[in-house]
């Protein structure tokens, strides 16, 4: 069974090679989105598998050259890594049988969705930086064939830089680790090194999302950039989840988690008054993901980032019809709700944690509540064409709900569930508010910031900027690193600082 998360990786990293293969033989395509489907299915129905055997031994490691060429190549395979690998896959799948596209796109996005799926196996600094690195190159090879505009490209790179951080604080720690004796191994860190992976973790994930070089922003989260990027923000997530494993609760003063929960009230209220629902659900979500890490619950803040996922797709598909959207309506209310017996609930630990407890909950009501209120908005008024609900979407749809309830499940949220009267009162908060919001939620005065000749648009793009604070500051040094990585010597000074970096990990015996 161990190997089971590396032959549903390899099932999708083959399709490229299959659309090489259909290319050369001028076959039909729609026979090969037949068996893109077949190979994404096989992959999700293998991660299942692996998820449900409850995997407690570690493949680590698997190949070790030594300190003199190089590091370990180790991965881990446990409850957090089965949970995501099944997440990710469940992405892919109904990502090819709802999404519209081309066998070219539905190719490199199995492509990453394979190679993601090993990154969320590594276990050792080196295996978690290699993998990312290939991702990262991946991801600028497809992007800068896609991308016309010199803005746009200095945009792709900066990402980049900005998201290469995350594997550049887990080599340091690990070197750190290794220097003093410890472990250089991630599910063997010690509690200390507990808020830099946390760090890490939340650039992986937020990076995608600044940072998406691809111009759609505004399009639907099914169009491929915005959906691609859905998929390497799980390795993000996977590295928060193993923070929260580690961290104890003196790694943080209680300070911090109030700020936090303050943060995301705030911006929670705003979103909500500007009827900026998308915006609101990105923030305020991974908030709650770094609340959960931050009091030391690895199960909430992996369910959180679940529900970021899986749900979060099924409810941003822009569906053009009624029908199809009352089947995202009701089973994606189910999916978020934060309510006993429901898969949401599981994330509902944060609630208890007094004051911090009180704003993360009225938070989610006003977050989860606009979403619905939209749903409901759109299906209600919108004018909306008349077309049959399509197979696909059903599976798609249900397929998604059922991965999310499959991971609670093994979460043990129906024991939590059944022990919820000896919560505090502020666990019940989130739900009534979430329902009343929805129902009553658009009879409440919005806010317009047109009486300065200011723009919704404009004012998302002010909130995205106060939310990457920092980020300008380096834009500077992308422009000079651009200019020096231009020409032909570019890949000499790429092969030429790659080389010194893994000498100096070898070197250090990381």
């Amino acid at each position: 069974m161990s190997f089971l998360p590396f032959l549903s990786a390899f099932f999708l990293i083959i399709i490229p090679g299959l659309l090489w293969v259909n290319n050369k033989l001028e076959l039909n395509p729609e026979k090969l989105k037949f068996w893109i489907m077949v190979l994404s299915g096989t992959s999700w129905l293998l991660s299942l598998i692996f998820f449900l055997t409850s995997p407690e031994t570690r493949l680590n490691p698997i190949w070790d050259a030594g300190g003199t060429l190089l590091p370990s190549l180790a991965f881990s395979l446990d409850w957090v890594s089965s949970s995501l690998i099944l997440a990710l896959n469940s992405l892919i799948f109904v990502g090819v049988l709802v999404g519209d596209y081309s066998p070219r796109t539905s190719a490199w996005i199995t492509a990453l969705g394979g190679i993601c799926g090993i990154g969320l196996l590594s276990d050792s600094a080196y295996t978690l930086a290699l993998v990312w690195t290939i991702i990262e190159s991946f991801h600028l090879i497809v992007s800068l064939k896609n991308q016309t505009g010199q803005e746009g490209s200095r945009n792709i790179i900066m990402g980049i830089i900005f998201r290469l951080t995350g594997p550049l604080i887990i080599i340091t720690i690990s070197l750190v680790n290794v220097g003093v004796g410890g472990s250089q191994f991630l599910t063997e860190f010690d509690s200390t090194v507990g808020p830099y992976l946390l760090i890490a973790g939340l650039i992986g994930f937020s990076g995608w999302f600044l940072f998406p070089g691809n111009g759609d922003r505004k399009e639907s989260v099914l169009t491929p950039g915005r959906y691609a990027s859905l998929i390497p923000a799980t390795l993000g997530l996977m590295l928060i989840t193993r923070s929260a494993v580690i961290i104890t609760s003196t790694s943080f003063s209680p300070l911090t988690l109030f700020l936090l929960g303050a943060v995301v009230f705030l911006i929670s209220l705003l979103g909500f008054l500007f009827n900026l629902t998308e915006k609101t659900w990105g923030i305020g979500l991974i908030g709650l993901i770094i609340g959960s890490a931050l009091i030391a619950d690895p199960k909430a803040s992996l369910s959180w980032g679940v529900l970021y996922l899986l749900p979060g797709l099924l409810f941003f598909q822009e569906l053009n019809t009624r029908k199809n959207h009352l089947i995202a309506l009701i089973l994606g209310g189910i999916g978020i709700l934060p309510l006993p017996f429901f898969p949401a609930w599981s994330g509902v630990a944060i609630f208890a944690e007094g004051l911090p407890g009180l704003l993360f909950a009225l938070s989610t009501g006003l977050i989860l509540g606009a979403m619905l209120n939209q749903g409901i908005r759109y299906w209600r008024v919108q004018r909306l064409r008349s077309e049959p609900v399509f197979l696909m979407l059903i599976i798609g749809s249900a397929l998604l709900i059922l991965s999310q309830l499959i991971i609670s499940l093994q979460s043990g949220f129906l024991v939590v569930s059944l022990e919820s009267f000896s919560f505090p009162v502020t666990i019940w908060i989130a739900g009534p508010l979430t329902l009343v919001v929805a129902l009553f939620g658009d009879r409440v005065p919005r806010l317009k910031m047109s009486g300065r000749g200011v723009s919704s648009g404009e004012f998302m793009k002010t909130l995205s900027t106060i939310n990457s604070v920092g980020v300008t500051l380096f834009d500077q040094a992308v422009y000079l690193i651009t200019r020096l990585f231009e020409g032909d010597g570019g890949l000499i000074w790429a092969l030429l600082i790659g080389f010194l970096i893994i000498t100096l990990i070898s070197l250090s015996g990381g």
